[in-house]
């Protein structure tokens, strides 16, 4: 059984950029008088290939510190099928609806479709002999699935 509930709130701001340990994001809500927050997720990682050296003619290193990852991408794609915006600034406003605690917001959803955005890992095993994958990215469904992989997630983290 979830104690997640479905809350209504507004975005009142939104923050991407470099937050001191790479790229992330904030969605900032308001839930009538009581301010939350979606994301924090880092949306960038350490590039391997910096690992070895490449420089060029002048000895300046070509390689970039860090790279794009899939969460980033999907965060984007899933936000953007969400909400069609031509602005990230233009989230700000825009009616929505959290799927959490009081303490999380484990998704975002349109306010009026049945549309939800969460992070999912992208492939994990429930044995435990296998590794378990930290690979996450970003998926939109419907609420009845969102609530079926909550419970797997839940089953997931338990036998771990």
């Amino acid at each position: 059984m979830s104690d997640f509930e479905i809350r209504n709130a507004k975005i009142i701001s939104t923050q991407l950029g470099d937050m001191d340990r790479g790229v992330s994001f904030y969605i900032n809500l308001d839930f009538g008088g009581q301010i939350g927050v979606f994301g924090g997720y880092g949306l960038d990682e350490h590039n391997p290939a910096k690992d070895r050296k490449n420089y060029d003619e002048e000895g300046y290193d070509e390689i970039p510190e860090r790279v794009p990852s899939l969460l980033m991408s999907s965060l984007l794609i899933g936000l953007h099928t969400l909400f069609p915006y031509k602005l990230w600034e233009t989230l700000t406003d825009t009616p929505v609806r959290v799927y959490g605690s009081n303490t999380s917001s484990f998704a975002l959803g349109h306010f009026l479709k049945d549309k939800w955005l969460y992070i999912a890992r992208r492939s994990h095993s429930l044995r435990p002999e296998d590794k378990l994958s930290l690979e996450f990215l970003f998926k939109v469904t419907n609420l009845d699935d969102l609530k079926k992989y909550i419970e797997i997630e839940r089953e997931f983290v338990t036998i771990q």
